[in-house]
């Protein structure tokens, strides 16, 4: 069985305040309360994400360091830089790509809104269409079964980034 852990990046610096500062969309870095948010998020994935191995990350600073956050609280982990995690990105060419890793790692991907929801929705559905949409450091767990293919993965759970602090408090 193939499990992926999808997170959507943590709470970054505004987009208006952004562009009123001369940053680019993809340089937009985490807040001080994103970066403080997150760590309490990994803190509440721990007990349903025990291990993890490969972390794959858009290749924007705000879901770059949120990667870097969650590697930081599991041994061993390795993050991968991807532009497959790109917003507008193809659905199967993501998955053709986390289908590469053994079947045996626990692979997470952290990346932005629409996109992460509308690849969940393909993975479960085989439709792009999204089904819920990931608030700023929220994560769910998808499982694929005999065949990872669109339409054929399982919603294991889902929980909003207050949630998961919740539960690491």
């Amino acid at each position: 069985m193939r499990k992926i852990l999808v997170i959507r990046h943590a709470i970054a610096l505004d987009r208006v305040e952004a562009a009123q500062m001369s940053v680019a969309d993809a340089e937009r870095p985490l807040t001080k309360d994103g970066w403080r948010k997150m760590r309490e998020i990994v803190e509440g994935l721990q007990p349903w994400v025990p291990e993890l191995h490969i972390i794959a990350t858009s290749p924007w600073l705000r879901a770059m360091q949120t990667a870097e956050i969650v590697a930081g609280a599991y041994d061993n982990a390795k993050v991968k830089e991807t532009e497959l995690l790109l917003p507008g990105a193809s659905h199967q060419d993501l998955l053709a790509w986390l289908d590469h890793f053994p079947e045996k790692k626990q692979v997470a991907i952290v990346g932005h809104e629409p996109s992460l929801s509308l690849w969940v929705g393909w993975a479960l559905s085989g439709q792009d269409r999204a089904f819920f949409s990931l608030k700023k450091g929220g994560a769910c767990q998808i499982e694929f079964g005999d065949k990872v293919a669109a339409g054929h993965a399982t919603l294991a759970w889902l929980m909003t980034s207050a949630q998961l602090r919740r539960a690491g408090s």
